[in-house]
């Protein structure tokens, strides 16, 4: 829809561009997923997909490339890998990236390369990516959960692996091959709307009801405090996905597309917080692991020495909270991967 589709809300122009990123451990099929919506968007003539790997200028100039027909600037990134298009938080990069979803003039001054002085009038971005539970952990640090990117991103998580069957029939191959055109040829028809998203009265009233209602059931983790500063926008967003999906080039907003819309969001919510569950539950057993690893490497290596408890107790401190070195290790005591040894009344450690 990029801005050839928007809503007026109090005065201010929202548009139906979002950021989501989609988390799930290993092996779920994130990048299948995300390799296919990209091989559709590029297949579809005016949709400008962006480069896979970015810096903070090239993401800009990019945009600035990405000139829409409606006017302005659109952008599509499609991350497989949400650690190759943000290798690193970058405070710079993370707050373009806000500024770009806003959809305000961006303008900025270099002092190398052939453009000094770039201006973007109505620039637009919209990303969908994938990454881990454990790299989100690793890449956000604490603070970026009350900061703008975050805020702005929808998180959909799943734990959830299907194994389709492995070979399947020329009839399975017909079918994705008719399902891909008529994806295809759904993107290009919705590509055509375009004007200015209304709202049935129904809609209206149902959408305020619950906005008077603070839009409960609200996500309780800490982390997502500022995400629910932004819900109501997410809602309006997905309201004219909805209406977009319907099918009828229609661009009002109704009833039924509210209650799909409210539908995706508390879907998605309802498991976002197990997001940090499962980030801290896989650093923590990745961390154990390598601690059990390294006593058994370094007794060997040693000649099957016992492993001092200040080489453990270093191990785990570069790794962990320093509150949690003394738990990590009598969990591993009482899993019975490492075992307590005192020699001349000093702490060591040996292998199972």
């Amino acid at each position: 829809m990029e801005r050839k589709v928007w809503a007026r809300t109090k005065g201010s122009v929202l548009y139906p561009n979002l950021y989501l990123v989609l988390v799930a451990p290993p092996g779920v099929g994130k990048s299948n997923v995300l390799s296919m919506t990209e091989n559709l968007l590029r297949s579809v003539p005016g949709i400008c997909v962006a480069p896979s790997s970015l810096t903070t200028a090239s993401l800009v100039d990019s945009v600035a490339l990405a000139e829409s027909p409606a006017g302005g600037h659109s952008l599509q990134a499609v991350a497989s890998e949400l650690g190759v298009f943000l290798p690193a938080y970058d405070p710079a990069y993370m707050n373009t990236l806000t500024k770009l979803y806003d959809g305000e003039h961006y303008e900025e001054r270099r002092r190398t390369g052939k453009i000094n002085h770039l201006v973007v009038d109505r620039p637009l971005l919209s990303v969908i990516g994938g990454t881990t539970p454990s790299y989100l952990n690793s890449f956000l640090p604490e603070g970026a959960w009350d900061q703008g990117f975050t805020s702005r991103t929808i998180f959909v998580y799943s734990q959830e692996i299907l194994k389709p069957d492995i070979w399947g029939t020329d009839k399975d191959e017909a079918h994705l091959v008719r399902l891909r055109r008529d994806l295809v040829n759904d993107l290009r028809a919705i590509s055509r709307v375009c004007g200015r998203a209304t709202w049935t009265s129904q809609a209206q009233q149902a959408i305020t009801a619950w906005y008077h209602d603070d839009l409960k059931p609200l996500p309780e983790h800490p982390k997502l405090a500022h995400y629910n500063s932004r819900r109501l926008a997410h809602l309006l967003k997905l309201c004219m996905s909805a209406m977009m999906s319907r099918g009828d080039g229609s661009c009002s907003v109704t009833f039924g597309d509210y209650l799909t819309a409210r539908k995706w969001l508390l879907d998605v919510e309802a498991v976002m917080s197990d997001i940090f569950n499962a980030s801290v539950r896989g650093l923590e057993a990745h961390t154990l692991t390598d601690a059990a690893f390294y006593v058994q490497k370094v007794f060997y290596r040693d000649g099957r020495k016992p492993v001092s408890e200040q080489l453990l107790v270093t191990f785990l401190r570069d790794r962990m909270r320093v509150g949690d070195v003394t738990k990590a290790i009598e969990i591993l005591l009482k899993s019975g991967d490492i075992h307590r040894v005192v020699i001349h009344g000093m702490i060591n450690y040996i292998p199972r």
